[in-house]
């Protein structure tokens, strides 16, 4: 199992969840990368990072490794068939009325997560870069059904995008890298 990485500040998750996304198709990457995709994706304190910028990002980046489908109507039972299949997804969501959730303008945004696999039961999902109201921060965690769910149905408006958005990632074959 890849050594995930976890964000150390408010607003580079997007990156992590690249660098992420990156370990767990095997790919030698570090923490170093993270500077570099916040300036190839325009991440800044004040704003944190697009969503269009990040699935540009991710795309760019995945070399072959893996192929990435947007999502912009995602839901919990498609996202838990995709793990089911042996794949991963980056997600988007938001912690609505939290306070520490708005940037330096007063606006709401997001937490990019990396869902990496479904418990048998379907019960628990395994998140890297998971991050609850209560801020609490770690590179991996199992996260409860009906949490996933609740972040999920947060549906708020942010410019062209609409929340919750996924970034669905698929292996390429072994042979084809």
């Amino acid at each position: 199992m890849p050594r995930y990485v976890q964000q150390r500040d408010e607003f580079r998750c997007g990156a992590v969840g690249i660098v992420n996304a990156l370990k767990w198709t095997g790919c030698k990457v570090t923490a170093k990368l993270i500077p570099r995709l916040c300036e190839e994706m325009h991440t800044t304190a004040q704003h944190g990072t697009q969503a269009y910028e990040l699935g540009r990002a991710l795309a760019r980046r995945s070399c072959g490794m893996f192929s990435v489908r947007r999502d912009d109507h995602t839901s919990l039972r498609k996202i838990e068939a995709h793990l089911r299949d042996g794949m991963a997804v980056l997600v988007a969501y938001s912690h609505d009325g939290q306070s520490h959730n708005l940037n330096k303008d007063g606006e709401k945004w997001w937490h990019f997560a990396f869902i990496t696999s479904v418990s048998e039961s379907g019960l628990t999902f395994r998140v890297a870069n998971y991050r609850s109201n209560d801020k609490k921060k770690c590179a991996r965690q199992m996260i409860r059904r009906h949490t996933l769910r609740n972040h999920l149905r947060r549906h708020t408006s942010y410019g062209e995008w609409c929340d919750p958005l996924a970034w669905y990632l698929t292996k390429c074959p072994t042979e084809a890298r």
